[in-house]
């Protein structure tokens, strides 16, 4: 999920209006470039073990912790950031939860931030939340298909010991 997510944060780059090449976009490209080439790297180099059968159950069940702790965390470091309009929030301030920066983006989302949720000062988006839930156990489901079929496909290359 990481690297899909990277990949995502390199598409969208959600970095300091002053061009692509500036200091801070190239700071936040090579970071998230880092994400995706050290997990692939380190397959390669079996570092970690391959990817085996019946591993992403346990990727959905973590994956889902690590969901709804982030969940819960954002939206608290939202709430404070849109609360107090301080910038020493603004590092965990996740923009995917802003919907006038998300329908710049993709204008399709504002029908998606339609329905929301206020308690108290927080807001919630549920339809929102949700889809990016499934995006990101999709691509961790095609991630899945493609280390196992990398896989696959040096264990049949590999010569006979």
């Amino acid at each position: 999920v990481n690297v899909a997510g990277a990949l995502i944060a390199i598409i969208v780059l959600d970095g300091d209006n002053s061009g692509v090449m500036s200091k801070g976009n190239v700071h936040y490209i090579v970071e998230h470039n880092n994400v995706v080439v050290i997990p692939i790297l380190a397959l390669m180099l079996r570092v970690f073990e391959p990817v085996k059968k019946g591993e992403f159950k346990i990727f959905l069940k973590w994956f889902t912790v690590y969901f709804v702790i982030i969940f819960i965390l954002g939206t608290l470091f939202n709430t404070l950031y849109v609360a107090l309009e301080s910038d020493y929030f603004k590092c965990n301030y996740l923009f995917m939860f802003d919907p006038v920066k998300a329908e710049k983006l993709l204008p399709f989302t504002k029908y998606i931030f339609d329905l929301d949720i206020k308690i108290g000062p927080m807001t919630l988006y549920p339809v929102a939340q949700i889809m990016i839930y499934f995006a990101m156990c999709l691509f961790g489901y095609l991630s899945y298909i493609v280390f196992r079929k990398t896989i696959k496909d040096k264990e049949q290359v590999a010569p006979a010991n």
